[in-house]
């Protein structure tokens, strides 16, 4: 059993906010779109990971107890802000400092597990789109007309640790454990 498995840990995003985001596709055709039920909050990316380091790693994420939040998608933004964008993404407003603590409280459980801690600073965002090959411009016009997307905040109430899988219509993303977050 050599394979290794793609780990991330991750907050779902309620059905109504992915729906609202799958119509911006409607917007712009020529993105590459992530598919609406793929939509979700990456806490923390693990990347290739041992099969048998799986078990241990959803065993430690257990221990975190956070409370319930609320979160609202506010803004389009792209990665890298200069030059030509990479990746559309939906901004989440003023986030909530319980996700902030949620990601840290992530990243401490699994550094005890040895997986490094991230380098670069936590920035929620909810991947809507890959650029490549679409010109700049497009992507800069498609922010201004939706550029004051919102939506209703939702209630935040667990997060998971989800394998990836790459299958012929990309990635396939299961979720291995929930967690909940304290009421």
């Amino acid at each position: 059993m050599g394979h290794s498995v793609r780990l991330f840990v991750a907050i779902p995003v309620p059905e109504y906010v992915r729906q609202r985001l799958a119509e911006l596709e409607r917007e712009l055709p020529g993105l590459n779109w992530v598919r609406a039920t793929n939509i979700h909050l990456t806490l923390k990316f693990i990347g290739e990971t041992d099969p048998q380091r799986v078990d241990p790693l959803r065993e430690s994420l257990r221990a975190i107890r956070v409370r319930r939040f609320l979160l609202g998608v506010s803004g389009l933004g792209v990665f890298p802000p200069r030059g030509n964008p990479a990746v559309l993404w939906a901004g989440l407003g003023s986030a909530h400092p319980h996700l902030f603590q949620l990601h840290k409280r992530v990243d401490d459980v699994l550094y005890g597990r040895g997986i490094e801690p991230d380098r670069r600073v936590f920035r929620p965002h909810l991947t809507l789109a890959r650029c490549k090959g679409v010109a700049p411009a497009v992507v800069r016009n498609l922010m201004k007309k939706c550029g004051a997307l919102e939506t209703a905040p939702f209630r935040v109430k667990q997060f998971g640790i989800y394998s990836s899988e790459l299958g012929s219509r990309g990635p396939l993303y299961r979720c291995l454990e929930s967690y909940d977050l304290e009421e």
